[in-house]
Protein backbone atom coordinates (compact mmCIF):
# COMPACT_ATOMS: atom_id res chain seq x y z
CA UNK A 1 0.00 0.00 0.00
CA UNK A 2 1.06 3.47 -1.04
CA UNK A 3 0.78 5.84 1.69
CA UNK A 4 1.63 9.18 1.22
CA UNK A 5 4.41 10.05 4.23
CA UNK A 6 6.16 12.90 5.71
CA UNK A 7 9.28 12.65 7.76
CA UNK A 8 11.33 15.18 9.74
CA UNK A 9 14.35 14.92 11.67
CA UNK A 10 17.01 12.82 12.49
CA UNK A 11 15.96 8.99 12.87
CA UNK A 12 17.98 8.02 15.52
CA UNK A 13 15.63 10.69 18.19
CA UNK A 14 12.48 10.16 19.74
CA UNK A 15 10.01 9.18 16.93
CA UNK A 16 6.67 11.11 17.16
CA UNK A 17 3.54 9.74 15.07
CA UNK A 18 0.78 12.61 14.27
CA UNK A 19 -2.56 11.67 12.98
CA UNK A 20 -4.89 14.07 11.36
CA UNK A 21 -8.45 14.33 12.04
CA UNK A 22 -11.25 13.03 9.91
CA UNK A 23 -11.41 14.70 6.19
CA UNK A 24 -7.93 16.09 6.61
CA UNK A 25 -4.88 15.54 6.06
CA UNK A 26 -0.96 15.19 7.09
CA UNK A 27 -0.71 18.98 6.17
CA UNK A 28 -2.87 19.78 9.08
CA UNK A 29 -0.50 18.78 11.17
CA UNK A 30 2.59 20.54 9.32
CA UNK A 31 3.40 22.89 11.97
CA UNK A 32 3.19 21.10 14.64
CA UNK A 33 5.53 18.33 12.62
CA UNK A 34 7.87 20.98 12.12
CA UNK A 35 8.17 22.62 15.93
CA UNK A 36 8.64 18.88 17.24
CA UNK A 37 11.50 18.06 14.50
CA UNK A 38 12.82 21.37 15.30
CA UNK A 39 12.94 20.42 19.23
CA UNK A 40 14.79 17.22 18.66
CA UNK A 41 12.33 14.59 17.84
CA UNK A 42 11.79 12.62 14.74
CA UNK A 43 8.55 12.69 13.69
CA UNK A 44 6.19 10.93 11.02
CA UNK A 45 2.90 12.21 9.59
CA UNK A 46 0.70 10.50 6.87
CA UNK A 47 -2.48 10.48 5.07
CA UNK A 48 -4.68 7.97 6.52
CA UNK A 49 -6.24 5.97 3.85
CA UNK A 50 -8.70 7.62 2.24
CA UNK A 51 -7.70 11.11 3.11
CA UNK A 52 -5.47 13.61 0.82
CA UNK A 53 -2.65 11.58 -1.71
CA UNK A 54 -3.29 8.06 -0.03
CA UNK A 55 -5.46 5.24 -1.85
CA UNK A 56 -8.86 5.27 -1.80
CA UNK A 57 -10.33 2.00 -0.90
CA UNK A 58 -13.61 -0.12 -1.24
CA UNK A 59 -16.49 1.32 1.73
CA UNK A 60 -16.03 -1.31 3.67
CA UNK A 61 -11.77 -1.10 4.52
CA UNK A 62 -12.33 2.00 6.15
CA UNK A 63 -13.10 0.69 9.78
CA UNK A 64 -11.09 1.98 12.59
CA UNK A 65 -9.75 -1.61 12.93
CA UNK A 66 -7.95 -0.86 9.19
CA UNK A 67 -6.92 2.35 10.35
CA UNK A 68 -5.01 1.03 13.27
CA UNK A 69 -3.49 -1.93 11.20
CA UNK A 70 -2.25 0.87 8.37
CA UNK A 71 -0.77 2.77 11.60
CA UNK A 72 1.52 -0.26 12.71
CA UNK A 73 2.46 -1.11 9.19
CA UNK A 74 3.69 2.59 8.64
CA UNK A 75 5.64 2.40 11.52
CA UNK A 76 6.91 -0.73 11.07
CA UNK A 77 8.11 0.12 7.30
CA UNK A 78 9.82 3.33 9.32
CA UNK A 79 11.50 0.45 11.54
CA UNK A 80 10.00 2.89 14.43
CA UNK A 81 9.59 0.53 17.58
CA UNK A 82 7.98 2.85 19.95
CA UNK A 83 6.80 5.91 19.60
CA UNK A 84 4.98 8.86 21.26
CA UNK A 85 1.72 9.56 19.50
CA UNK A 86 -0.70 12.79 18.54
CA UNK A 87 -4.19 12.32 16.79
CA UNK A 88 -6.57 14.93 16.41
CA UNK A 89 -10.15 14.07 15.86
CA UNK A 90 -10.22 10.60 14.30
CA UNK A 91 -6.53 10.62 14.37
CA UNK A 92 -7.20 10.84 18.38
CA UNK A 93 -9.84 7.86 17.75
CA UNK A 94 -7.15 5.47 15.97
CA UNK A 95 -4.52 6.59 18.74
CA UNK A 96 -6.38 5.51 21.69
CA UNK A 97 -7.10 2.24 19.68
CA UNK A 98 -3.61 1.43 18.79
CA UNK A 99 -2.36 2.01 22.45
CA UNK A 100 -4.88 -0.34 24.07
CA UNK A 101 -3.74 -2.52 21.18
CA UNK A 102 -0.41 -3.18 22.11
CA UNK A 103 0.75 -0.54 24.83
CA UNK A 104 4.17 -1.31 25.06
CA UNK A 105 5.17 0.18 21.69
CA UNK A 106 3.71 3.77 22.85
CA UNK A 107 5.73 6.20 25.45
CA UNK A 108 2.84 8.59 25.15
CA UNK A 109 -0.62 9.68 23.75
CA UNK A 110 -1.53 13.12 23.25
CA UNK A 111 -5.38 14.20 21.48
CA UNK A 112 -6.07 17.74 19.97
CA UNK A 113 -9.69 18.38 19.62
Amino acid sequence: MNFYTSTRGNKNEAAVVLLHGLLGSSRNMMRIQEALSNSGFYTLSFDQRGHGHSPHFHKTDYTLDFLVKDLFQIADHFEIKKMHIVGHSLGGRVSMLAVAKEPSRFLSLSMLD
